[in-house]
């Protein structure tokens, strides 16, 4: 749970609900349906505020929401003649993912925010970290995700970080010397796309869908 600035009242995030994906069948429907019962209370509860993050997967297929007709027609997401024209007010949105220049354009962001005590670091940090040392490292990092810079900004930034870290704290690091980077504390969806796997494990009665529970 967390306090939104600016917001009187309460925010409760469920990250990353693509998971239920890989669940047994009984247990993807009672959590799917929980959710539907979450959406048809909320309104009861003023100042409260709920926050679902997931993949397209878990909700266009019908393995995830698309497989409980219920919660699918309270939350599906519409547009009108393309996907970039899509009203902001209803229940779900449509996040654009990192693609390599989004990706870089927040490195670069990042490097400029970095807290440099002096201006001869900042000046160092941008000269061991330029733009093409940027370009290569989001290079090896998706290099190592079958190529998919959509899922690689929370690796990315956590080694680019760690990398700001050591030109401020050891004068002589070279990060150009030291590309050798190994992806570490992978999410089970980094692991999988780094196997060339896809989300989660096709089961024979994916297309069935869900009964409506009430509990």
């Amino acid at each position: 749970m967390v306090k939104a600035a600016g917001y009187n009242g309460l925010v409760i995030v469920i990250d990353e609900a693509e998971t239920i994906l890989r669940m047994r069948t009984d247990v993807r429907g009672k959590s799917l349906n929980g959710i539907r019962q979450i959406i048809d209370v909320s309104g009861q509860f003023h100042g409260l505020l709920w926050v679902f993050t997931g993949t397209p997967e878990f909700f266009d297929n019908r393995r995830g929401v698309a497989g409980l007709q219920p919660l699918h027609d309270r939350i599906k997401f519409q547009f009108f003649g393309s996907e970039d024209k899509a009203p902001l007010k209803q229940p779900q949105l449509k996040l654009t993912p990192f693609d390599q220049d989004r990706l870089r354009e927040v490195a670069v962001k990042l490097r400029q925010l970095y807290p440099a005590e002096k201006p001869e670091k900042r000046a160092l940090l941008e000269q061991k970290v330029p733009a093409q040392f940027i370009e290569g490292l989001i290079a090896k990092v998706s290099g190592g995700l079958a190529g998919d810079v959509g899922v690689v900004p929370r690796q990315f930034l956590r080694t680019l970080v760690g990398i700001f870290d050591m030109v401020m704290d050891e004068p002589d690091f070279e990060p150009a010397k030291q590309m050798d980077i190994k992806l570490t504390d992978m999410t089970e969806d980094e692991q999988r796309k780094a196997k060339g796997l896809p989300p989660y494990d096709s089961e024979p009665d994916d297309d069935k869908g869900y009964p409506t529970i009430n509990f």
